[in-house]
């Protein structure tokens, strides 16, 4: 069995795991206030810039209401969360703490530089794992407002 191969997967079930988390926070009109958002962001050059700058790109291109979650990847989503984004409701403070280490996981993955030992993955990756459970019992536990049946 190829590590790499199973980190891939990792890295798309935390991406997925925080989707769907999005997904039951968000208000309506979220496209919109996410566009305006991303607009101020990179016009401004504020220092989030380019956490904004392809969602920015993105709407342009495919238009606001075609954007979706599903175009969205953790940092963006760790930042709305982390940021109180207008377009999502309230989130517990120990469920953006959470947030915050799959953030960490994320940026460790994606800065490898493809020649670590196996061993180094396997941890990584039972480490990521690990946190996503956190996180997963962080919602269930913390977010007891959120309405499931969206």
């Amino acid at each position: 069995m190829d590590v790499r191969n199973r980190m891939a997967d990792v890295v798309k079930l935390r991406c997925n795991a925080c989707q769907d988390f999005l997904r039951m926070i968000l208000k309506g009109g979220w496209q919109q206030s996410l566009y305006n958002k991303a607009q101020y962001e990179v016009s401004n050059e504020t220092k989030f810039k380019d956490k904004y700058i392809a969602t920015y790109e993105k709407m342009r291109d495919t238009g606001i209401d075609s954007y979706s979650v599903d175009d969205m990847d953790v940092t963006l989503i760790s930042e709305l969360v982390i940021g109180k984004f207008v377009g999502i409701e309230e989130v517990q403070p120990n469920t953006r703490k959470a947030l915050v280490q799959l953030r960490d996981d994320r940026n460790l993955t994606n800065h490898s530089n493809e020649n670590e030992e196996p061993d180094e993955l396997y941890l990584r990756g039972l480490l990521a794992l690990c946190n996503l459970r956190f996180f997963i019992r962080a919602v269930d536990k913390n977010e007891t407002t959120i309405s499931w049946c969206r």
